[in-house]
């Protein structure tokens, strides 16, 4: 056998703990540590597997490998076998956080036994799918207790739906006027350990697959990524508690739900500045979506609010150029129609006998209303129909009860002032809307679409007195949503040209025009002091929205000013679409496909430039030789370079429809990110 077969097979050979974490180790060719281990920390324990053939040369003796904590592992004490049970009364498996040293559980099955939860008197430990709706007539509907089914048994909520559904039929039969729209229900799953393992689901998964949903980073960037989402995200987009998460996650024997700790690092990972995560973003944001993104699909948890709680995190991360079936609008959908299953559209309060804890409700509002603004945001930036209507819910308005936290006590983590502020421009959103349905009346039937545009004119400026005056990252926010809605608000639907004189509607036009154009400059200023102070990261995908509004706006602008003959109304359009060029690209470094927009902002900022040049180099706006390829000069006459910029943007490797966003694993070291072997070849 020849050197480098013999060469080859010892570098086959990796430490114990470069081969649970499923890293590159270089153990075979220096003394140990290893590199991967030396770097982490960690300890590096040789492999019992020898190579074959000849022994290699003796090596020099290892360097003490440094000191390193003791690995915990799961017993069965009771400590480690007691049952968790939450606020809503559901009942989970003892979960295990890994702790810094030790990122994967134990390998020996005397390690990883925990007891199994014990089943109550009024259930068998499989949960008996066929009985549960004869338990639920027995003693759901008539019990007034909010955990029944022996207290200690797996607990599921249902609603029962408005009053011309069966079960709520059934519900009136048993208890004529009982209002209660929200019950218990037996549970019909098994509650699930923390990290899903072969055999606990009912079909079957990769080994691989169940090894890569349940890693997480290593502690120290763990601890960056939620740190950054509670600071950066979490005050404007509070879906979850910040008290109740960093209690479960400082708490090894009782952490967070496993998908809501993968969404939550998946969100901080979009704007932590943490050196590791942010040299190699794409990557680690792909591969924490990449884990959540598998856990909703197998459904890894039996408490469908953390569905919802998770779908809505997913919404920071562009996962390819498909806007129809991924990204913002495919997650805000799921996580509405498990919202509407589960209740959360309605008034979660004392009504009827049964009276859900304060606790629970709370968790229900806040999850409902980022959905809802999450949900109308999404609608508004495609033009699409928003999934949730204001007829379909009655959650009442968030109170100071509701900005509390488990124990009570008031919770200073959430900016009140700019999240209800986003729930009011999300109705104003949605009014607006209505206005461009396709069904919705049109000008010449006098039905007063003018009456409301103006009624939400009047609501705008209402709100305008209440704006944040500072220039945090929050409050850019909140004034950059408002602009667009406003600018939204004024626009005109394309199908009133049709019915509408446009000599008796001049007037109108104008004066929305000049609305447009204003609140487009706003956006541009807010969006350069958002620059300036790096608040861009901090931005969810309406920051796409509104650069695309201010994009579009001023090529509106600079048609307008080149039809007119103002030289010097186009000259001042087109530097503002010059200046958006900054913002836009600090964007499609978070938002990749904010790089369509850039694209498409800096091709018609350069044909515009050169329309206007010859118009200033000519005697006569009249004596021009030439105008530039896909440049007109009449309002219509860019339209085909407009839409041929917008497409072709999505013609890189990168935007096709289908591709993932995101760098090859290839060359790197991402074993602080406990990538599984599948995912780095």
């Amino acid at each position: 056998m020849g050197p480098e077969m013999q060469l080859r097979r010892r570098q086959n050979i990796a430490c114990l703990t470069c081969k649970r974490r499923k890293v590159r180790c270089d153990a075979a060719e220096i003394a140990l540590p290893c590199t991967p281990c030396r770097r982490g920390g960690l300890e590096c324990s040789p492999s019992h597997k020898r190579p074959t053939g000849p022994a290699p040369a003796p090596a020099p003796a290892p360097a003490p490998a440094p000191a390193a904590r003791p690995r915990t592992t799961v017993s069965s004490t009771p400590t480690a076998t007691a049952t968790a049970t939450s606020h809503a009364g559901t009942t989970h498996a003892p979960r295990v956080l890994p702790d810094e040293d030790a990122p994967y559980p134990p390998e020996t099955e005397t390690e990883t036994e925990t007891a199994e939860p014990s089943p109550g008197p009024g259930q068998s430990k499989e949960p008996a799918i066929s009985t549960s709706l004869s338990s639920f007539v027995e003693q759901g509907i008539t019990n007034s207790e909010w955990k029944l089914f022996s207290g200690s048994d797996p607990l599921r909520l249902v609603y029962i739906g408005t009053g011309c559904s069966n079960l709520a039929t059934l519900v009136d039969n048993e208890q004529p006027g009982n209002n209660t729209i929200l019950f218990p229900f037996p549970a019909i799953k098994q509650p699930l350990p923390w990290k899903p393992k072969a055999g606990v689901l009912p079909f079957s998964v990769s080994n691989d697959l169940l090894h890569d949903v349940g890693s997480v980073p290593e502690r120290e960037v763990r601890d960056a990524l939620v740190d950054a989402y509670f600071r950066h995200i979490h005050p404007t987009f509070p879906c979850i508690s910040e008290p109740l998460f960093r209690r479960q996650y400082a708490d090894p024997r009782n952490p967070p739900p496993l998908i809501l700790l993968q969404a939550v690092l998946l969100a901080g990972s979009h704007v932590t500045d943490h050196p590791l995560v942010a040299g190699a973003r794409s990557t680690v944001k792909s591969t924490l979506y990449r884990r959540t993104k598998e856990l909703f699909h197998i459904r890894y948890e039996n408490d469908r609010l953390y569905l919802v709680q998770a779908a809505l995190l997913m919404t920071w991360h562009q996962e390819n150029a498909d806007e129809v079936s991924c990204n913002t609008w495919a997650w805000t959908g799921k996580a509405t129609r498990i919202a509407f299953g589960l209740g959360a559209h309605r008034e979660l309060s004392s009504r009827g006998p049964l009276s859900m804890p304060a606790w629970d409700r709370r968790r229900y509002r806040f999850t409902w209303w980022t959905l809802f603004h999450t949900e109308t945001f999404a609608a508004l930036h495609f033009g699409r129909p928003c999934s949730i209507r204001w007829e379909d819910f009655d959650v009442s308005d968030l109170t100071s009860d509701d900005y509390l936290d488990p124990d009570d006590n008031a919770d200073p983590t959430i900016r009140r002032d700019c999240f209800e502020l986003n729930i009011a421009l999300s109705y104003i959103a949605q009014d607006a809307m209505n206005l461009f349905a396709p069904r919705a009346p049109r000008l010449s039937t006098g039905t007063g679409t003018g009456t409301v545009s103006a009624s939400l004119s009047s609501r705008l400026a209402s709100l305008a007195v209440t704006l944040p005056s500072g220039d945090d990252g929050f409050s850019c926010q909140a004034r950059l949503n408002y602009h667009l809605v406003l600018l939204h608000c004024h626009r005109t639907n394309r199908c009133d040209r049709v019915y509408v004189d446009v000599d008796v509607d001049e007037h109108r036009r104008s004066e929305a025009l000049k609305v447009r154009s204003e609140a487009a400059s706003a956006m541009l200023s807010i969006l350069e002091i958002m620059l300036a102070k790096d608040y861009i990261r901090q931005c969810h995908f309406t920051c796409n929205t509104a650069l695309m509004a201010v994009v579009v706006q001023f090529i509106e602008d600079v048609k307008l000013a080149i039809d007119a003959n103002s030289i010097i109304l186009a000259s001042g359009a087109h530097a503002k679409l010059g200046r958006v060029i900054g913002p836009a690209r600090e964007i499609a470094r978070y938002w990749p496909n904010a790089e369509a927009i850039l694209k498409m902002c800096q091709n018609q900022h350069e044909k515009f430039g050169l329309v206007i040049q010859t118009y200033v180099n000519a005697s006569s706006p009249h004596e021009i030789e030439s105008v530039p390829v896909g440049v007109g000069v009449g309002v219509g006459g860019a339209s085909d370079g407009f839409l041929k910029d917008l497409c072709s943007a999505y013609d890189g490797h990168d935007f096709y429809f289908g591709q993932d966003f995101g760098h090859s694993y290839e060359g790197a070291d991402y074993g602080w990110m406990n990538m599984p072997s599948f995912a780095s070849n």
